[in-house]
Protein backbone atom coordinates (compact mmCIF):
# COMPACT_ATOMS: atom_id res chain seq x y z
CA UNK A 1 0.00 0.00 0.00
CA UNK A 2 1.32 3.45 -0.93
CA UNK A 3 1.80 6.00 1.84
CA UNK A 4 -0.88 8.26 0.35
CA UNK A 5 -3.37 5.38 0.27
CA UNK A 6 -2.57 4.53 3.89
CA UNK A 7 -3.15 8.14 4.94
CA UNK A 8 -6.46 8.27 3.05
CA UNK A 9 -7.63 5.05 4.72
CA UNK A 10 -6.71 6.38 8.18
CA UNK A 11 -8.52 9.66 7.51
CA UNK A 12 -11.60 7.78 6.34
CA UNK A 13 -11.57 5.64 9.49
CA UNK A 14 -11.27 8.74 11.71
CA UNK A 15 -14.12 10.35 9.78
CA UNK A 16 -16.34 7.31 10.37
CA UNK A 17 -15.56 7.37 14.10
CA UNK A 18 -16.31 11.10 14.29
CA UNK A 19 -19.61 10.75 12.43
CA UNK A 20 -20.64 7.81 14.61
CA UNK A 21 -20.05 9.89 17.75
CA UNK A 22 -21.96 12.82 16.23
CA UNK A 23 -24.85 10.48 15.44
CA UNK A 24 -24.96 9.22 19.02
CA UNK A 25 -24.84 12.80 20.34
CA UNK A 26 -27.74 13.87 18.12
CA UNK A 27 -29.82 10.89 19.29
CA UNK A 28 -29.00 11.64 22.94
CA UNK A 29 -30.07 15.26 22.45
CA UNK A 30 -33.37 14.27 20.85
CA UNK A 31 -34.18 11.72 23.54
CA UNK A 32 -33.34 14.06 26.41
CA UNK A 33 -34.90 17.30 25.13
CA UNK A 34 -37.88 16.46 22.88
CA UNK A 35 -41.03 15.38 24.77
CA UNK A 36 -42.39 12.05 23.56
CA UNK A 37 -39.11 11.05 21.89
CA UNK A 38 -37.44 9.48 24.92
CA UNK A 39 -37.14 6.16 23.04
CA UNK A 40 -36.46 7.61 19.59
CA UNK A 41 -34.96 4.93 17.27
CA UNK A 42 -34.68 2.48 20.17
CA UNK A 43 -36.24 -0.99 19.95
CA UNK A 44 -39.43 -1.23 22.01
CA UNK A 45 -39.09 -2.79 25.44
CA UNK A 46 -40.67 -6.13 26.24
CA UNK A 47 -43.27 -4.46 28.45
CA UNK A 48 -44.21 -2.06 25.64
CA UNK A 49 -44.64 -4.92 23.20
CA UNK A 50 -46.84 -6.87 25.60
CA UNK A 51 -49.03 -3.82 26.26
CA UNK A 52 -49.75 -3.34 22.56
CA UNK A 53 -50.63 -6.89 21.54
CA UNK A 54 -54.07 -7.83 20.20
CA UNK A 55 -56.57 -8.97 22.81
CA UNK A 56 -56.95 -12.43 21.29
CA UNK A 57 -54.46 -14.86 19.81
CA UNK A 58 -50.76 -15.48 20.26
CA UNK A 59 -47.92 -13.72 18.48
CA UNK A 60 -45.08 -16.18 17.98
CA UNK A 61 -41.57 -15.11 17.00
CA UNK A 62 -39.27 -17.87 15.74
CA UNK A 63 -35.51 -17.38 15.80
CA UNK A 64 -33.30 -19.77 13.81
CA UNK A 65 -29.58 -19.51 14.58
CA UNK A 66 -26.45 -21.62 14.23
CA UNK A 67 -26.09 -21.86 18.00
CA UNK A 68 -29.71 -22.65 18.82
CA UNK A 69 -33.27 -22.17 17.64
CA UNK A 70 -36.13 -20.97 19.80
CA UNK A 71 -39.62 -19.49 19.74
CA UNK A 72 -40.96 -16.65 21.86
CA UNK A 73 -44.71 -16.60 22.44
CA UNK A 74 -46.31 -13.29 23.37
CA UNK A 75 -49.86 -12.57 24.43
CA UNK A 76 -51.74 -9.66 25.95
CA UNK A 77 -51.85 -9.90 29.74
CA UNK A 78 -48.56 -11.75 30.20
CA UNK A 79 -45.72 -10.25 32.23
CA UNK A 80 -43.05 -11.78 30.02
CA UNK A 81 -42.75 -13.90 26.84
CA UNK A 82 -42.90 -17.69 26.99
CA UNK A 83 -39.66 -19.29 25.81
CA UNK A 84 -39.91 -22.51 23.77
CA UNK A 85 -36.82 -24.43 22.68
CA UNK A 86 -36.64 -25.89 19.17
CA UNK A 87 -33.56 -28.11 19.56
CA UNK A 88 -33.95 -30.05 16.30
CA UNK A 89 -34.23 -27.04 13.99
CA UNK A 90 -31.27 -25.17 12.49
CA UNK A 91 -30.38 -22.75 9.66
CA UNK A 92 -28.88 -25.67 7.72
CA UNK A 93 -32.10 -27.68 7.92
CA UNK A 94 -34.19 -24.61 7.10
CA UNK A 95 -32.06 -23.92 4.02
CA UNK A 96 -32.38 -27.52 2.82
CA UNK A 97 -36.16 -27.27 3.14
CA UNK A 98 -36.13 -23.99 1.23
CA UNK A 99 -34.00 -25.42 -1.57
CA UNK A 100 -36.22 -28.48 -1.86
CA UNK A 101 -39.41 -26.41 -1.93
CA UNK A 102 -38.05 -23.84 -4.39
CA UNK A 103 -36.83 -26.52 -6.79
CA UNK A 104 -40.22 -28.21 -6.68
CA UNK A 105 -42.13 -24.96 -7.24
CA UNK A 106 -39.95 -23.95 -10.19
CA UNK A 107 -40.37 -27.42 -11.69
CA UNK A 108 -44.12 -27.11 -11.23
CA UNK A 109 -44.08 -23.65 -12.87
CA UNK A 110 -45.42 -22.08 -9.68
CA UNK A 111 -42.47 -19.89 -8.71
CA UNK A 112 -41.19 -17.21 -11.04
CA UNK A 113 -39.07 -14.21 -10.20
CA UNK A 114 -40.83 -11.98 -12.72
CA UNK A 115 -44.41 -12.13 -13.92
CA UNK A 116 -44.78 -12.36 -17.70
CA UNK A 117 -48.01 -10.91 -19.00
CA UNK A 118 -49.80 -13.12 -21.48
CA UNK A 119 -52.99 -12.06 -23.24
CA UNK A 120 -54.37 -15.57 -22.85
CA UNK A 121 -53.68 -15.63 -19.13
CA UNK A 122 -55.38 -12.88 -17.14
CA UNK A 123 -53.23 -13.33 -14.03
CA UNK A 124 -49.95 -13.47 -15.93
CA UNK A 125 -49.12 -16.86 -14.45
CA UNK A 126 -48.05 -20.01 -16.19
CA UNK A 127 -50.44 -22.95 -15.95
CA UNK A 128 -49.93 -25.32 -13.07
CA UNK A 129 -47.86 -28.32 -13.99
CA UNK A 130 -48.06 -31.76 -12.45
CA UNK A 131 -45.16 -33.48 -10.77
CA UNK A 132 -44.97 -36.73 -8.90
CA UNK A 133 -43.44 -36.96 -5.47
CA UNK A 134 -44.10 -35.87 -1.94
CA UNK A 135 -41.92 -32.77 -1.62
CA UNK A 136 -44.63 -30.48 -0.25
CA UNK A 137 -45.92 -33.17 2.09
CA UNK A 138 -42.39 -33.88 3.39
CA UNK A 139 -41.64 -30.18 3.99
CA UNK A 140 -44.91 -29.64 5.84
CA UNK A 141 -44.46 -32.82 7.88
CA UNK A 142 -40.95 -31.80 8.98
CA UNK A 143 -42.04 -28.27 9.93
CA UNK A 144 -44.98 -29.68 11.86
CA UNK A 145 -42.85 -32.14 13.81
CA UNK A 146 -39.86 -29.91 14.59
CA UNK A 147 -41.39 -26.41 14.78
CA UNK A 148 -45.17 -26.12 14.88
CA UNK A 149 -46.16 -29.01 17.15
CA UNK A 150 -43.58 -28.22 19.89
CA UNK A 151 -44.93 -24.66 20.01
CA UNK A 152 -48.58 -25.71 20.14
CA UNK A 153 -47.83 -28.32 22.80
CA UNK A 154 -45.95 -25.79 24.94
CA UNK A 155 -48.86 -23.37 24.75
CA UNK A 156 -51.49 -26.04 25.32
CA UNK A 157 -53.16 -25.36 21.99
CA UNK A 158 -54.64 -28.60 20.69
CA UNK A 159 -56.88 -26.93 18.10
CA UNK A 160 -56.19 -23.18 17.98
CA UNK A 161 -58.46 -20.98 15.90
CA UNK A 162 -55.75 -18.61 14.79
CA UNK A 163 -52.11 -19.07 13.88
CA UNK A 164 -50.07 -16.12 12.66
CA UNK A 165 -47.57 -18.12 10.68
CA UNK A 166 -48.77 -19.43 8.29
CA UNK A 167 -55.48 -14.12 -13.84
CA UNK A 168 -57.77 -15.88 -15.50
CA UNK A 169 -61.02 -15.61 -13.64
CA UNK A 170 -60.51 -12.09 -12.27
CA UNK A 171 -63.78 -10.82 -13.75
CA UNK A 172 -65.65 -13.72 -12.19
CA UNK A 173 -63.82 -13.10 -8.93
CA UNK A 174 -64.73 -9.40 -8.84
CA UNK A 175 -68.36 -10.02 -9.79
CA UNK A 176 -68.78 -12.62 -7.04
CA UNK A 177 -67.38 -10.23 -4.43
CA UNK A 178 -69.51 -7.37 -5.79
CA UNK A 179 -72.70 -9.39 -5.38
CA UNK A 180 -71.79 -10.41 -1.84
CA UNK A 181 -70.98 -6.86 -0.76
CA UNK A 182 -74.06 -5.39 -2.46
CA UNK A 183 -76.42 -7.49 -0.34
CA UNK A 184 -74.93 -6.07 2.88
CA UNK A 185 -75.02 -2.39 1.99
CA UNK A 186 -71.27 -2.01 2.43
CA UNK A 187 -69.93 0.89 0.36
CA UNK A 188 -67.88 -0.26 -2.64
CA UNK A 189 -66.12 0.97 -5.75
CA UNK A 190 -64.97 -1.19 -8.68
CA UNK A 191 -62.25 -0.12 -11.11
CA UNK A 192 -61.78 -2.32 -14.16
CA UNK A 193 -60.76 -1.99 -17.78
CA UNK A 194 -59.83 1.53 -18.91
CA UNK A 195 -61.22 2.95 -15.66
CA UNK A 196 -58.58 1.14 -13.62
CA UNK A 197 -55.88 3.81 -13.86
CA UNK A 198 -53.03 4.28 -11.42
CA UNK A 199 -54.24 7.72 -10.30
CA UNK A 200 -57.84 6.64 -9.78
CA UNK A 201 -56.67 3.54 -7.95
CA UNK A 202 -54.65 5.64 -5.52
CA UNK A 203 -57.53 8.07 -4.97
CA UNK A 204 -59.94 5.26 -4.13
CA UNK A 205 -57.44 3.57 -1.82
CA UNK A 206 -57.45 6.77 0.26
CA UNK A 207 -61.23 6.57 0.63
CA UNK A 208 -61.72 2.89 1.47
CA UNK A 209 -60.49 0.72 4.33
CA UNK A 210 -60.37 -2.49 2.26
CA UNK A 211 -58.73 -3.03 -1.13
CA UNK A 212 -58.92 -6.16 -3.29
CA UNK A 213 -56.35 -6.24 -6.10
CA UNK A 214 -57.12 -8.88 -8.74
CA UNK A 215 -54.46 -7.99 -11.28
CA UNK A 216 -50.94 -8.66 -12.49
CA UNK A 217 -48.15 -8.00 -10.01
CA UNK A 218 -44.38 -7.80 -10.26
CA UNK A 219 -41.65 -7.96 -7.64
CA UNK A 220 -38.45 -5.97 -8.17
CA UNK A 221 -35.71 -7.80 -6.26
CA UNK A 222 -33.18 -5.01 -6.89
CA UNK A 223 -35.43 -2.14 -5.77
CA UNK A 224 -38.23 -3.67 -3.67
CA UNK A 225 -40.16 -0.40 -3.42
CA UNK A 226 -40.54 -0.43 -7.21
CA UNK A 227 -42.47 -3.69 -6.94
CA UNK A 228 -46.13 -3.14 -7.60
CA UNK A 229 -49.41 -3.90 -9.28
CA UNK A 230 -50.29 -3.42 -12.95
CA UNK A 231 -53.24 -1.15 -13.66
CA UNK A 232 -54.65 -0.26 -17.08
CA UNK A 233 -52.17 2.56 -17.73
CA UNK A 234 -49.10 1.31 -15.91
CA UNK A 235 -47.67 -0.02 -12.67
CA UNK A 236 -48.65 1.27 -9.24
CA UNK A 237 -45.46 0.92 -7.21
CA UNK A 238 -45.20 0.26 -3.50
CA UNK A 239 -43.26 3.50 -3.12
CA UNK A 240 -46.26 5.52 -4.35
CA UNK A 241 -48.67 3.61 -2.12
CA UNK A 242 -46.47 4.06 0.96
CA UNK A 243 -46.20 7.82 0.34
CA UNK A 244 -49.98 8.18 0.47
CA UNK A 245 -51.71 8.99 3.75
CA UNK A 246 -54.04 6.00 3.94
CA UNK A 247 -55.92 6.97 7.10
CA UNK A 248 -58.57 4.27 6.69
CA UNK A 249 -56.29 1.39 5.61
CA UNK A 250 -57.35 -1.87 7.24
CA UNK A 251 -57.29 -4.90 4.91
CA UNK A 252 -55.63 -5.67 1.57
CA UNK A 253 -56.36 -8.85 -0.41
CA UNK A 254 -53.65 -9.38 -3.04
CA UNK A 255 -55.18 -11.78 -5.53
CA UNK A 256 -52.09 -11.99 -7.72
CA UNK A 257 -49.22 -14.43 -8.16
CA UNK A 258 -46.65 -14.94 -5.36
CA UNK A 259 -47.37 -11.63 -3.62
CA UNK A 260 -45.63 -12.77 -0.42
CA UNK A 261 -42.60 -14.38 -2.08
CA UNK A 262 -39.51 -12.56 -0.83
CA UNK A 263 -35.96 -12.42 -2.11
CA UNK A 264 -33.88 -15.40 -1.01
CA UNK A 265 -30.73 -13.28 -0.54
CA UNK A 266 -32.67 -11.06 1.89
CA UNK A 267 -34.45 -13.77 3.84
CA UNK A 268 -34.38 -11.71 7.05
CA UNK A 269 -36.38 -8.90 5.47
CA UNK A 270 -40.02 -8.79 4.37
CA UNK A 271 -39.20 -7.39 0.92
CA UNK A 272 -42.35 -8.50 -0.86
CA UNK A 273 -45.65 -6.97 -1.90
CA UNK A 274 -47.49 -8.07 1.22
CA UNK A 275 -44.81 -6.55 3.45
CA UNK A 276 -45.01 -3.35 1.42
CA UNK A 277 -48.76 -3.08 1.98
CA UNK A 278 -48.22 -3.51 5.72
CA UNK A 279 -45.67 -0.70 5.57
CA UNK A 280 -48.28 1.43 3.77
CA UNK A 281 -50.54 1.14 6.79
CA UNK A 282 -52.80 -1.85 6.15
CA UNK A 283 -53.34 -3.80 9.39
CA UNK A 284 -53.78 -7.11 7.59
CA UNK A 285 -52.82 -8.50 4.18
CA UNK A 286 -53.87 -11.71 2.43
CA UNK A 287 -51.35 -12.89 -0.16
CA UNK A 288 -49.83 -16.00 -1.76
CA UNK A 289 -46.36 -17.53 -1.54
CA UNK A 290 -46.49 -18.83 -5.10
CA UNK A 291 -48.76 -18.82 -8.14
CA UNK A 292 -52.28 -20.08 -7.49
CA UNK A 293 -54.69 -21.97 -9.70
CA UNK A 294 -56.95 -19.61 -11.62
CA UNK A 295 -59.85 -22.04 -11.21
CA UNK A 296 -59.60 -21.87 -7.40
CA UNK A 297 -58.77 -18.21 -6.70
CA UNK A 298 -62.29 -16.78 -7.32
CA UNK A 299 -63.90 -19.33 -5.01
CA UNK A 300 -61.34 -18.68 -2.27
CA UNK A 301 -62.06 -14.95 -2.48
CA UNK A 302 -65.81 -15.56 -2.45
CA UNK A 303 -65.65 -17.80 0.63
CA UNK A 304 -63.30 -15.32 2.31
CA UNK A 305 -65.70 -12.40 1.99
CA UNK A 306 -68.69 -14.57 2.80
CA UNK A 307 -67.18 -15.13 6.24
CA UNK A 308 -66.15 -11.49 6.73
CA UNK A 309 -69.60 -10.17 5.83
CA UNK A 310 -71.53 -12.73 7.87
CA UNK A 311 -71.49 -10.61 11.04
CA UNK A 312 -73.34 -7.77 9.31
CA UNK A 313 -72.59 -4.10 9.77
CA UNK A 314 -71.79 -1.36 7.29
CA UNK A 315 -68.13 -2.19 6.77
CA UNK A 316 -65.56 -4.97 6.61
CA UNK A 317 -63.79 -5.85 9.85
CA UNK A 318 -60.20 -6.64 8.91
CA UNK A 319 -59.42 -8.06 12.35
CA UNK A 320 -61.38 -11.17 11.31
CA UNK A 321 -59.38 -11.67 8.10
CA UNK A 322 -57.24 -14.53 9.42
CA UNK A 323 -60.38 -16.38 10.51
CA UNK A 324 -61.97 -15.70 7.12
CA UNK A 325 -58.93 -17.04 5.26
CA UNK A 326 -58.89 -20.15 7.45
CA UNK A 327 -62.59 -20.64 6.67
CA UNK A 328 -62.01 -20.24 2.91
CA UNK A 329 -59.03 -22.61 2.85
CA UNK A 330 -60.88 -25.24 4.87
CA UNK A 331 -63.68 -25.15 2.28
CA UNK A 332 -61.10 -25.37 -0.51
CA UNK A 333 -59.52 -28.43 1.12
CA UNK A 334 -62.87 -30.22 1.18
CA UNK A 335 -63.04 -29.78 -2.60
CA UNK A 336 -59.52 -31.17 -3.12
CA UNK A 337 -58.09 -34.63 -2.74
CA UNK A 338 -55.03 -35.47 -0.66
CA UNK A 339 -52.54 -35.37 -3.53
CA UNK A 340 -49.33 -33.35 -3.87
CA UNK A 341 -51.05 -31.21 -6.50
CA UNK A 342 -53.81 -30.32 -4.05
CA UNK A 343 -51.27 -29.24 -1.45
CA UNK A 344 -49.82 -26.84 -4.02
CA UNK A 345 -53.32 -25.39 -4.40
CA UNK A 346 -54.18 -24.40 -0.83
CA UNK A 347 -50.85 -24.13 1.02
CA UNK A 348 -49.66 -20.83 -0.61
CA UNK A 349 -52.39 -18.64 0.91
CA UNK A 350 -51.10 -16.63 3.89
CA UNK A 351 -52.27 -13.82 6.15
CA UNK A 352 -49.95 -11.12 7.47
CA UNK A 353 -50.66 -8.63 10.23
CA UNK A 354 -53.35 -8.51 12.89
Amino acid sequence: MLMSEKVDAEEEARSHIYLAKEWDNVLDTIRSTVPGFENFLLPPSCSTLLQNLPDSGWVIVINVHEDRSDALALRAGLDKPIHIELPSFSPEKADKLRQSLTKHLVGSKLRMREVIVDEDDERGCKPVGSRKGTVIRDVLAYLWKEVVKPILDALGLSSPRRRFWIIRGTTKEVRAIQMQVATTGVRQCILEGAAATVEDGLKEMEKYSCVHLACHAIQNKVEPLQSGFYFHDGALSLSRIIKKDLKHADLAFLSACQTSAGEEKLSEEAVHLAGGMLAAGYRGVVATMWSVRDQQAPQVAEDFYEYLLAEGGTGINGSRASYALHHAIQKLRTRCDNSESSLLTWVPYVHFGL
